[in-house]
């Protein structure tokens, strides 16, 4: 318990309700219960959506962080600047995976500049098929 306070940056705020916290302190603390029984698996839905530059950050560090404690996270994301981030990406399109592998696989395998042309270019195929 007292490492994750650490990690997150939430042992100042020991004495302070949830309600009082900041967006991104929430979402860390929301993240920091989800993993106090320490999971070999964390599936967190849009953990960065709605915080400050700076907490999303601090939320990928943390992110970092436990990944070298070996839990496996899978995040979903509407900022694909984030995919960068990853070690394993995967594109949805309608409930259907289109693709999945690591970052720089995909950018060398298909067409595109960036990973925003190749997800267009992936959901441009997936409806002409």
């Amino acid at each position: 318990r007292s490492r994750l306070l650490e990690i997150t940056n939430l042992k100042q705020f020991l004495n302070r309700r949830a309600q009082h916290l900041s967006g991104g302190m929430q979402k860390k603390l929301a993240v920091t219960i989800s993993i106090i029984h320490i999971p070999d698996l964390l599936i967190l839905d849009e953990p960065t959506t709605g915080i400050d530059p700076l907490s999303r950050r601090e939320l990928w560090d943390f992110f970092y962080e436990l990944l070298g404690e070996n839990i496996t996270i899978i995040i979903s994301t509407p900022y694909i600047d984030e995919m960068e981030r990853c070690t394993r990406i995967g594109f949805f399109y309608n409930g259907r995976l289109l693709v999945v592998d690591e970052p720089e696989n995909i950018l060398s395998k298909y067409p595109g500049k960036n990973f925003e042309e190749i997800f267009t270019l992936l959901i441009n195929k997936y409806e002409s098929d």
